[in-house]
């Protein structure tokens, strides 16, 4: 999806009152404030078809299998890379995890760098599971502006991570009785003879 930026809108209002008021003041003048118009709206054309090729190639991509203990913070490093060869750089590259919600997440990241053909970005997201269990992690929204700034295009780019969340076994009353144990683990076995079988 392509979103104008606030610079395309203040572009249009005022360039547009601009040249309306210029022709009204100086109707002899209309074909050259005409062809003015003419020249705004090829640049805004042109860098949203700009926006629209540097974000096909944009892709998202994490670890497999994540795992962690509920209640506990965890990192996963997403990766966002530009595949697309020959299309202009994708410019403040900025992305969210689409997460279930028993997966908190601080903001999304904002990234104040472009991103060229072959070049990927790496970073690190903070996850905190509040319950045990196996949840997936299917899609990445990732944003970027144009070369100009007139517009940004926004996507959901598909992932595959399983989150897999084990029991706070610590945090347990019960389980952490059971784990400071001197022996935990260990059975009580009785073992005949010994010298005692005529007792």
């Amino acid at each position: 999806m392509i979103v104008p930026q606030s610079s395309a809108i203040v572009l249009v209002g005022a360039g547009g009152g601009t040249l309306a008021l210029a022709a009204a003041v100086f109707p002899a003048a209309t074909p050259a404030w005409l062809g003015v118009a003419a020249v705004l709206v090829a640049v805004m054309v042109l860098d949203a078809l700009n926006v629209v090729r540097a974000g096909r190639g944009l892709t998202a991509s994490s670890a497999p299998l994540v795992r962690t203990v509920r209640g506990r913070a965890t990192r996963l490093e997403v990766t966002i890379a530009n595949r697309n060869t020959g299309a202009p750089s994708a410019r403040a590259v900025r992305f969210a995890l689409q997460l279930p919600a028993e997966i908190l997440t601080g903001e999304p990241i904002e990234g104040g760098t472009s991103l060229a053909a072959g070049q990927q970005i790496t970073e690190a997201v903070e996850l905190r599971c509040s319950r045990r269990g196996e949840f997936k992690i299917e899609r990445c929204a990732v944003r970027s502006e144009s070369p100009w700034g007139l517009w940004s295009v926004q996507a959901l780019l598909p992932m595959d991570t399983t989150v897999r969340v084990y029991p706070d076994l610590l945090g347990d009353r019960t389980a952490a009785e059971f784990l400071q144990r001197g022996k935990a683990g260990e059975r009580v076995m009785r073992h005949s003879g010994k010298g005692r079988e005529f007792e």
